[in-house]
């Protein structure tokens, strides 16, 4: 672009007040035309919806990890164990919601309009508080299992999970909506409070896993239950609930399927702990999981990128370049998953008395167990992601079962011979076994795009 200055020419007035520059005024501008580049992409990158997503996924993972810590430091294995419950209890929960509720309202509401947008925010946001009415009964009977004499402790665990589980639905619908600025506003400060209870709650004195978990539930239901007043659910037109709750089902059945059992998956392997050791151990595994978790934000960061950019090459459709694209990917995930968790494994023995204190150590086997299990976790992403966009979500379900599957039956042997690294390699296989079958079936899918070869 050529740039000109207006420049009055007194010598000569009938001359155009237009003027070249200088050589040293061009330099300049050369100077600092990449200067002004490099802000304009900074400027897109940090305002982009999915730098945005990383940055509150990260503040969301750095609380969770934080809390853990603070319960492991104030009350020890016991109380971490007894709040892992809870944790545990609301992830497999939540599974449901998330391929009925969540993923579904995502898939739609692009392609609605105001005032069928909004019918379908408050169709969802009914669907959820009647699920949570529904579950209050489990929730209740599963905290009373996990502690027979504390009756305060199924109390609170009521309202941490349907506190956390409002804040988590309000979460969503913001981040399908694209509405990544308000979304932060919501989860930073939230996340600050619940930290502060936490040291709040240990100044008094009353630093067990039971009170901290009625604070963060009462911490995460203020922005839950504004966001739902604020959506005006209680204007909602009744009868579209079941039109609404079907369609949402058609999307998401499949889904449901598999979300359930991975988590059933995952909750097995903690409850095995509890029965063949106790709670005490359960909360020793937590720790030993958490320190690998604190690879969450890249993770799903990775895993959110390869979706879209697999939903972009899925429509293109080009048969040639499918295999070379899914092994350069896969490629990628296998050199960050070594690289990673290979890293955790051989530090995680000394972090885990670092971070949690002395009462932790010894977690060194446990952790390495765990790492290799998450590193099959993560290179299995590539696959999972190229089926669902191929409309091979059946084979996602069966691969998960098969995984459950292996789960029950090795992780009581597992566990009473190996302890917390039993538990690791149960783990371990689980997602080995469910990798298989992806990889299989990709290879299938191959074969089919390039006419049998």
């Amino acid at each position: 672009m050529t740039t000109v200055f207006m420049k009055s020419n007194s010598s000569n007035p009938g001359a155009s007040n237009l003027q070249t520059p200088s050589e040293d005024e061009t330099a300049l501008f050369d100077m600092l035309a990449p200067r002004k580049k490099l802000a304009r992409n900074t400027y897109r990158i940090a305002t982009s919806h999915g730098f945005l997503n990383v940055v509150d996924q990260a503040f969301v993972s750095v609380t969770s990890f934080a809390t853990m810590i603070l319960v492991g430091r104030i009350g020890g294995d016991v109380e971490l164990g007894h709040y892992a419950v809870g944790f545990i209890y609301l992830w497999l929960l939540l599974s449901v919601p998330n391929a009925l509720v969540w993923i579904p309202f995502t898939v739609r509401i692009p392609r609605l309009k105001d005032p069928a947008k909004s019918r379908l925010e408050r169709s969802v946001a009914w669907h959820m508080i009647a699920f949570l009415f529904v579950s209050l009964p489990v929730t209740a009977t599963i905290a009373y299992r996990a502690d027979p004499h504390n009756h305060a402790f199924v109390l609170c665990m009521n309202v941490f999970v349907i506190g956390m589980a409002l804040r988590e639905h309000s979460r969503r619908i913001l981040m399908a909506e694209k509405k990544m600025i308000g979304l932060l506003f919501v989860d930073i400060p939230t996340c600050v409070v619940q930290l502060a209870s936490i040291g709040l709650l240990s100044w008094l004195g009353m630093g067990q896993a039971t009170w901290i978990l009625l604070s963060n539930g009462l911490v995460a239901l203020i922005p839950g239950c504004f966001l739902m007043i604020l959506s005006q659910c209680y204007k909602h037109a009744w009868h579209s609930s079941k039109l609404d709750l079907i369609r949402n089902w058609e999307i998401g059945k499949w889904l449901a399927g598999s979300a359930v059992v991975n988590a059933s998956s995952e909750a097995l392997v903690r409850f095995a702990i509890v029965i063949a050791m106790d709670i005490s151990a359960l909360g020793r595994f937590t720790a030993a999981y958490s320190l690998p978790m604190m690879a969450n934000p890249l993770i799903i960061a990775l895993s959110n990128f390869l979706r879209v950019t697999s939903a972009h090459e899925a429509v293109e459709d080009i048969p040639a370049k499918l295999r070379p694209r899914f092994l350069r990917w896969q490629l990628v995930f296998v050199l960050i998953g070594v690289v990673v968790f290979g890293g955790i494994a051989i530090f995680g023995g000394l972090a885990s008395s670092f971070v949690y204190g002395e009462r932790f150590r010894g977690l060194g086997g446990a952790i390495s167990s765990i790492c290799s299990g998450l590193a099959i976790s993560l290179i299995s992403i590539p696959s999972e992601v190229y089926l669902a966009s191929h409309g091979r979500t059946k084979t996602l379900l069966v691969a998960s079962v098969a995984r459950l599957v292996g789960v029950i039956s090795i992780a009581a042997p597992l566990i009473y011979l190996f302890g917390l690294v039993g538990a690791g390699f149960t783990i371990t296989l689980g997602y080995s076994i469910a990798l298989m079958i992806q990889l299989l079936q990709t290879r299938k899918i191959f074969a089919k795009r390039n006419g049998g070869r």
